[in-house]
């Protein structure tokens, strides 16, 4: 998938080609976190919902056939199908590009800012043929969809159902009715038509978004002393569609507002005996549990919740691993502890294959061995089927990022693997799955070679620049 930038920021223009695995380096203030949320917005589920919102009324004019064609059908005749993999085949790019032509408009609210201008910023989306005509068609053949809307106690008015191994969605009233119209506005029936598709293709991009945003170190305390929290009820079948940037999740910014969604979403409703069970179901959650154990043995710890099952009072704590066992609240356990906290709860409580992880500076707070056993990690969790989408300023990662893209192509892994800090083989990634970037001058550029080497120059400048200043002193 690539886009392509203009006016966002520092940025004057820039084209990103987005994979399983994507990484933005270079000096702040050169748009890599303005980048990386507005990618974010269009594709996960703020942009759809605000898009959404403005074709039913018909503030936006875009055309899909199909859906008119299915309203209609559905309003005449009680019943209505579209194929979501010939849409997607047909729409797929126009539809993103639609969505990310009117994405400025909604930005500032994304972000929370009422002074930050998006007017001149333009963006499009463009997926590969392979892209557009195979990989994403055979995820969308494996979703299934089930939905209704209710009006009152009278029941689901409309449903819309999608077999998993099938491509339509299949339309329908309670009793497939004729002249729907005269029960309910033709909007509604536009809306939820419109909102059963445009989700479908999203989740077959990305299941779902989450944001660790920077501010995750402090805000993890704040959300673990929160005593009750007001949860917007979503219908059922939707759930696993809502992802940490649900608009009504929060008043906040929206990546700030997801961060706080993950760990109450863990708090409250996470139940490990649940996750088992699910994990009978799909495989690679057991890989989310075992990357969650994993993770914890960076932080020489293990966090716990006061009691086993979801209920209001419960709180996390940090069971530090010594001599003697020490139990600490949130509040007084390292800065390394609370970064990393939020990622240990989505692993254990939320993550799906296909979720996009977008995640600003993993680095922070933590000693340099930490973070290269992070970015072994986080390599882990991309070859157990996540996408994830970080900025860094550091070094480290960078540069052990080569080593495991070098050992990926190496003729003995098993061999090898004990030279890496979490020992795994599962932590080599293929450079194919791999985007490095680097921000700088008003735009951004590929650092990534064909050869598997990235240049990572910004950062060995500055050491080179210390290391003379020592000499000429």
């Amino acid at each position: 998938m690539k886009a392509q930038i203009e006016n966002l920021g520092a940025i004057h223009k820039a084209e990103i080609d987005v994979k399983p695995l994507t990484v933005f380096v270079g000096p702040n203030n050169t748009g890599k976190t303005w980048t990386v949320y507005t990618l974010a917005a269009i594709l996960g589920s703020y942009g759809r919902d605000r898009y959404t919102e403005e074709y039913v009324s018909g503030e936006i004019i875009d055309l899909y056939p199909p859906i008119d064609s299915a309203v209609k059908h559905l309003s005449d005749e009680g019943n209505a199908k579209i194929d979501l993999v010939e849409f997607f085949i047909e729409y797929g790019n126009k539809y993103l590009n639609n969505l990310a032509i009117h994405m400025p408009k909604w930005m500032g609210a994304f972000l929370g800012s009422q002074r930050a201008s998006f007017s001149k910023l333009k963006l499009s989306i463009n997926l590969s043929d392979a892209e557009l005509k195979k990989i994403i068609p055979k995820t969308i053949l494996k979703l299934p969809i089930k939905s209704g809307l209710s009006i009152g106690k009278r029941g689901a008015l409309l449903n819309a159902i999608k077999k998993k191994g099938e491509p339509e969605i299949y339309f329908y009233t309670k009793e497939q009715e004729s002249k729907l119209d005269e029960k309910m506005h033709p909007s509604v029936i536009k809306d939820f038509v419109a909102s059963i598709v445009f989700r479908g293709i999203h989740r077959a991009i990305y299941s779902r978004v989450y944001y660790f945003a920077a501010e995750r170190t402090s805000l993890v305390s704040l959300a673990n002393s929160i005593r009750e929290v007001h949860r917007k009820e979503i219908p059922e079948g939707e759930i696993k569609d809502a992802g940490g940037d649900t608009p009504n999740s929060t008043a906040l910014a929206i990546p700030v507002g997801g961060l706080l969604e993950i760990i109450t979403q863990a708090r409250f409703t996470g139940s490990l005996e649940n996750r088992l069970k699910e994990s009978k179901k799909e495989p690679l959650i057991s890989n989310y549990l075992k990357s969650a154990e994993l993770l914890q043995e960076i932080l020489g710890g293990n966090l716990d919740f006061t009691k086993p099952d979801a209920c209001i009072d419960r709180e996390l704590i940090f069971n530090y691993n010594s001599e003697v066992t020490i139990s600490l609240d949130l509040a007084v356990v390292s800065s390394m502890v609370k970064d990393l906290s939020a990622l240990v709860l989505y692993l254990q409580y939320i993550a799906m294959p296909g979720d996009l992880l977008v995640i600003d500076e993993p680095e922070m707070n933590l000693h340099p061995k930490a973070q290269v056993e992070l970015i072994e990690l986080l390599s882990i969790l991309v070859n157990s089927g996540l996408n994830i989408l970080i900025t860094t300023h550091s070094p480290y990662v960078v540069d052990h990022l080569t080593n495991l893209m070098k050992a990926y192509s190496h003729k003995d892994a098993d061999h090898i693997k004990d030279k890496f800090y979490l020992k795994r083989k599962e932590a080599f990634i293929s450079s194919r799955d791999v985007s490095v970037y680097l921000f700088e001058k008003n735009t951004a550029k590929s650092i990534l070679n064909k050869s598997g080497r990235i240049d990572w120059e910004t950062f060995s400048s500055v050491s080179e620049q210390v290391s003379q200043l020592y000499f000429e002193l």
